[in-house]
């Protein structure tokens, strides 16, 4: 850096004394100085030195130095430097430091100035930084963090277990370059802690920043990792090291709660390695153990609770069981090692929930006993378990066997046969005191009829059975309370009344009809059913099992052209014979009328023709716009018809319609006719010249509305029905175009309403319908349209209330 000094020009200062002592008549020269602004802009590491512009000064030379004395190694960078403007940034500089600043100005001239005044500027402070969340926290460390701020070399950071961070407190001081830094090693688990950081750059350093709270986490819940070295008394249980922990608690019990104190084996024994072996436990026994992590501040949370169950005695193997007696058998099994005893059950079941008294369970101590006291013929399980180390093991395998009885009679066929009765006989067996009896009306005995005890013979004779039914009988041998199987099953028919043969039907009708049938012997009267299925599932309420007491019946109150089942059984006092063979009867069916063309067909109705059908009362006619007659038209469903024609009006013209014809006879309606098809006539384009009258009912096509006949006014037809939104086209051919008076014939009984007259979508002219005080009290109201020549539609639209609004019967257009 140049050395500037701050001395005036030796040769200049002889002139001054001159000018001042030689010529005192002349006017002072004074030399121009620059004046120096205070600096702006000052951040941390620079401002804006600035000066007021000086007449005359070309440029001018800036000196920043830390020093007022301007000496050369206090100069600031490349200073000093030669500026056109009136301004100049500074960067760069220190933190919180004062500098010092003047220029000079060079002159048009080429002289210099003198300096100007000097001018102190000094940077800011150091920004201090923000702390922020701290992270990784376990319960002997976190990791602080702050923003990092521009000016500073380092950080430091101050850690205390109070905020206001006092001296008794305080923990340490950690100084970084980073804007992070792990604290640890002085920590404490479960504590609060708080934390603030300052920046530095050599001597100058910030504000301390915002204060970050934490607090340490608890010691972490041991991890069970491993069960090992099992046995019948003993095993071992390893965990996971817990960070911080100082040793660890463990509990071993065989409650599951850890509530009762008599079950623990192990209770909150202090082991300082992470494994534990328990011994001196019960065999075959389930273990529940814990563990939790402590140091001299906390402990955490208890683990997992595992459970273990020590390795069980051998189980024993029960072998089959000998010596089976009526009353008695002998148990037995293999021994077992380390077995002290042995519990044996005996049950009247396989899943041991009916124990037979003494033996529920029996302790012993030798592999084998005779069990005794039981009943005869009955299926008995058996099973045994061993006892030792204060535990015992599982249920052996389980024997099943079976006490014998006495041996079972043998059954012969009956004898004595009779219509409802018979002698059952069996073998006799030498230990039997009595037999018993069972006679049923299935082989499978699911429903015993008669039950005989007691029985000192080897026969017995079965009375007050029913004939034609099968019998089952079987007998076993009885001594006190021991008794046999039974023995095999007889099987016995006994005789019953012959099925009545010959079922014939005679006087069909279309709802009766009479059957009959041959003379059973020994019949006193008949049971008669009728059904509409031929497995009689649905029988008639009235004909179900109807008594005869002759050998017909007249069957009523049928439907016509349906099938019927008959079937017939004879009946005495004693028994009962087999239904006969089925008679199928069907009812008379009625004859269908056949439909022909129709006649008088026009553009809005014709005449349907149909055949007659003797007998028949009336006609039923359908008439639909398809063939399939799903759509039906409006009052032409089943139409009743006493003649053999019908007169179809309010059609459409150009439209096909369908027509069909049932005929009805003392009730009951036959199939369907042929259908016949027909198509209305076209209705014809309607001239309209100077004075046109058009009946009401020519229309081409309509929605909503009725052709009605029998107008008084025109002794023709009207149209009627008229609601509101309903409408009707006509096809006309206008002559000559021009303004037409169109007059409307109307009738009204409900308030009236309005037309409204229509050319496609264009409206040529409207007209109001008033009340005419009833349905055919005719008046006349009119208005005026315009029509262009040629053809055309004309659509009436119609406005009004609820319910029909107005008649109309006929339409007069006056050019």
């Amino acid at each position: 850096m140049r050395k500037i000094h701050k001395t005036l020009s030796l040769c200049f200062l002889p002139l001054i004394v001159i000018a001042i002592g030689c010529m005192p008549e002349d006017p002072e020269f004074i030399r121009p100085i620059p004046v120096i602004s205070p600096a702006t802009g000052i951040t941390t590491t620079g401002f804006t030195a600035s000066w007021k512009p000086l007449l005359g000064a070309e440029s001018y030379k800036l000196e920043v130095a830390i020093d007022e004395s301007f000496e050369e190694e206090f100069m600031v960078g490349e200073m000093p430097v030669d500026v056109q403007d009136t301004s100049y940034v500074l960067k760069n500089l220190n933190v919180a430091q004062s500098y010092f600043y003047r220029i000079n100005a060079r002159l048009r001239t080429g002289e210099r100035t003198d300096y100007s005044n000097i001018v102190i500027a000094t940077t800011l402070g150091m920004p201090k930084p923000v702390a922020l969340t701290a992270s990784k926290i376990t319960p002997t460390q976190f990791t602080a963090h702050w923003q990092p701020v521009v000016e500073a070399k380092n950080y430091v950071v101050e850690v205390a277990t109070d905020i206001s961070f006092s001296n008794t407190f305080f923990l340490q001081q950690l100084v970084t370059e980073d804007t992070t830094v792990t604290v640890k090693d002085v920590l404490k688990v479960d504590q609060n802690y708080f934390y603030r950081v300052r920046a530095k750059d050599g001597d100058v350093q910030s504000d301390f920043s915002n204060v970050v709270h934490l607090m340490t986490t608890q010691l972490t819940q041991p991890v069970i990792t491993e069960i090992s070295n099992t046995s019948q008394t003993q095993f071992t249980v390893q965990w996971a090291s817990v960070l911080g922990a100082l040793n660890y608690s463990i509990d071993i019990t065989s409650e599951p709660l850890f509530l009762d104190s008599a079950g623990f084996v192990v209770q909150n024994e202090l082991i300082s390695d992470p494994e534990f072996t328990a011994t001196g436990l019960k065999a075959n026994t389930t273990y529940y153990y814990r563990v939790r992590a402590n140091n001299d501040q906390s402990f955490s949370e208890y683990s997992k609770v595992g459970l273990v169950t020590t390795g069980a005695l051998d189980t024993p193997v029960a072998l089959a069981a000998g010596d089976i007696q009526r009353n008695e058998f002998k148990a037995s099994w293999q021994k077992v090692s380390s077995a002290e005893s042995y519990a044996l059950e005996v049950a009247l079941d396989e899943h041991f929930t009916q124990l037979v008294d003494g033996y529920d369970p029996l302790l012993l101590d030798e592999p084998s006993i005779v069990v005794t006291g039981l009943q005869q013929n009955t299926v008995y399980y058996y099973r045994v378990r061993a006892n030792g180390l204060s535990a015992q093991s599982t249920f052996s395998n389980t024997i099943q066997l079976t006490t014998t009885q006495l041996f079972s009679p043998t059954a012969y066929e009956a004898i004595d046969l009779g219509s409802t009765m018979f002698t059952a006989v069996w073998s006799p067996i030498s230990e039997a005191e009595t037999y018993r009896l069972e006679v049923a009306s299935d082989p499978g005995f699911l429903t015993v009829s008669l039950a005989i005890d007691n029985i000192a013979d080897t026969s017995y004779s079965v009375e007050g059975l029913t004939s034609n039914q099968n019998y089952y009988y079987r007998v076993r041998a009885e001594e006190g309370a021991n008794y046999s199987a039974y023995s095999n099953i007889i099987s016995q028919r006994l005789v019953a009344l012959d099925q009545p043969t010959n079922i014939n039907a005679s006087n069909n009708t279309y709802t009766g009809f009479t059957a009959s049938w041959d003379v059973v012997a020994d019949a006193t009267h008949y049971s008669v059913d009728v059904a509409t299925d031929d497995q009689f599932n649905t029988i008639l309420i009235n004909y179900q099992g109807k008594i005869v007491n002759g050998t017909s019946i007249n069957v009523s109150g049928l439907d016509a052209g349906t099938t019927y089942y008959l079937r017939v059984k004879a009946q005495n006092n004693y028994a009962v014979s087999d239904y006969s063979e089925k008679l199928m009867v069907t009812t008379a069916t009625v004859a269908g009328p056949t439909a022909q063309q129709p006649s008088n067909v026009s553009p809005y109705e014709m005449q349907a023709n149909w055949t007659l059908v003797p007998d028949a009362s009336s006609y039923l006619l359908d008439v639909a716009i398809d063939s399939d007659f799903l759509t039906m038209v409006a009052g032409y469903e089943e139409v009743s018809v006493e003649a053999t024609h019908f007169l179809i009006d309010n059609l459409q013209p150009s439209t096909t319609y369908y027509y069909r014809v049932r005929a009805v006879v003392e009730g009951y309606s036959s199939e369907y006719s042929d259908t016949v098809t027909t198509t209305t006539d076209v209705n014809p384009i309607l001239e309209i010249s100077s004075s046109t009258l058009v009946e009401a009912e020519d229309l081409a096509s309509s929605v909503g509305v009725d052709r009605i006949s029998a107008v008084a006014s025109s002794e023709q037809y009207h149209i009627g029905s008229i609601e509101h939104g309903d409408l009707v086209e006509y096809e006309i051919n206008v002559q000559s175009g021009d303004d037409y008076t169109v007059q409307f014939q109307v009738a009204s009984a409900n308030g009236g309403g309005i037309i409204n007259i229509f050319q496609e979508s264009d409206l040529l002219g409207s007209v109001v319908v008033n009340d005419t005080g009833g349905w055919e009290t005719w008046a006349t109201v009119n208005t005026t349209i315009t029509l262009s020549s040629g053809p055309q539609d004309i659509r009436l639209e119609f406005v009004g209330g609820a319910g029909m609004l107005f008649n109309i019967d006929w339409m007069n257009f006056i050019k």
